[in-house]
């Protein structure tokens, strides 16, 4: 019996360090959850979302009943701390926005006219440099839109869908600064109320593009899964889930960490759907615990970050964190610190009349190959302790079963 009892202390006193996912604070344990992060400084809606370097960029967005923004946040994962950058030139929300080279592209959005005291769409293309901290205006698009889907493939950006024409796809070279037309989405309808624009998600995965949106709304609401192929310049239908869906924010886990899906997350947060392009299925996943749209969305490492968003009429500085299912990568866990700003000047704001907001279509996720981050060391107290747990746990188990031994050789 001894030969079966010292085994399993030996295994006790040694598993639980690997047994668990890591953190730079502690040994935890987490998949398919939403972790809280430390708050914006600027409360705020429909703003764009980037990474860059391993740090998460967001840029631009609405505050309530205040205006439209350009001001730019950077937050660092390692310290979940908040920073202020270089606001963006031209403020505007429901911006369209792409890495490519280490800069961050903000594309189209909507801007308020004080001389025609309308809301406008705008045309306006703007890069930031982080390792400069500088903005530098691009070529315009060749037609004003906000509330698109934008994603890098194959070097190009691409730009789809929005307010006004939701059916429209362009392909702009970094490079040469120019815009070309590509083939629009199909089957979309375009009616007095532009659904398709409002609810649509996208994410690239694998140098496709994968476009999940409403297409129409006549009589009944017309969902579709359409993948473009920029190397043909071609559309294909793919599945679309069996259960109700108005997309909102889309990103794509890459692989590297965990498992290739394209996840889809609806109004108001309460749907959350991942899409498995290998298996052309769809799985429903854990929704937010902070239920709000218009919020920016990107990928670092093969997680999701959630930022800002409306809920009804009130914007949000929420952050949250995606663990996806079989997660392999680094989870930081540190005390999130109040939001501070940088000392920079409080950026301007636009200030807009009152009106019914709609829901954005959400930024798309950059498509720069996550960097891992150098995995932290698990402090040598958490350690001991853990160990000393072990073996008292052992020590607690093994203890009876030796006493029944010693009594049961007495009385042979």
């Amino acid at each position: 019996m001894l030969l079966l009892i010292i085994p399993a202390l030996i295994v006790m006193m040694v598993c639980p360090l690997p047994c668990f996912a890591q953190s730079n604070g502690s040994i935890i344990t987490a998949e398919n959850i939403w972790l809280p992060k430390a708050a914006m400084p600027t409360s705020r809606a429909g703003p764009g979302a980037a990474v860059v370097d391993g740090k998460i960029y967001s840029i631009g967005g609405e505050i309530r009943g205040g205006g439209i923004l350009g001001i730019n946040e950077m937050y660092d994962p390692t310290l979940d701390r908040w920073t202020t950058k270089a606001s963006m030139p031209t403020n505007r929300s429901q911006i369209g926005i792409a890495v490519y080279e280490g800069k961050i592209f903000c594309i189209g959005g909507c801007i308020y006219n004080f001389t025609s005291k309308q809301w406008e769409d705008t045309a306006v293309v703007e890069a930031y440099d982080p390792a400069t901290n500088t903005w530098e205006t691009k070529t315009t698009m060749p037609t004003a839109r906000s509330r698109l889907q934008t994603n890098l493939a194959l070097g190009k950006i691409y730009v789809m869908g929005g307010d006004p024409d939701q059916s429209l796809n362009y392909a702009y070279d970094p490079v040469t600064d120019s815009w070309v037309v590509k083939a629009p989405i199909p089957n979309v309808v375009t009616e007095g109320f532009n659904r398709a624009a409002i609810y649509a998600a996208s994410a690239m995965l694998d140098d496709k593009i994968y476009w999940i949106g409403v297409t129409s709304f006549t009589y009944s609401m017309n969902l579709a899964n359409q993948m473009y192929d920029p190397a043909t310049d071609t559309w294909s239908q793919r599945a679309i889930p069996s259960w109700h869906l108005l997309p909102s924010a889309g990103a794509a886990i890459t692989g590297e960490f965990a498992a290739k899906k394209i996840h889809v997350i609806g109004q108001n947060s309460q749907e959350h759907y991942a899409y498995d392009p290998a298996s052309d299925s769809w799985a429903k996943s854990t929704p937010l615990t902070d239920p709000r749209h218009d919020v920016g969305i990107t990928v670092l490492n093969d997680t999701i970050y959630v930022v800002g968003g409306r809920y009804f009429y009130s914007t949000s500085t929420s952050v949250h964190q995606y663990i996806p299912s079989g997660y392999r990568g680094i989870i930081y866990d540190v005390p999130a610190p109040e939001p501070t700003q940088t000392g920079q000047p409080t950026p301007t704001t636009t200030p807009k009349p009152t009106m019914t907001l709609t829901p954005q279509t959400p930024q798309p996720t950059p498509t720069t190959t996550p960097t891992k981050i150098p995995e932290p060391s698990t402090s040598e107290a958490s350690t001991q302790t853990i160990i000393i747990a072990a073996i008292i746990t052992g020590i607690a188990i093994v203890a009876p079963t030796l006493s029944l031994w010693k009594h049961h050789q007495k009385h042979k």
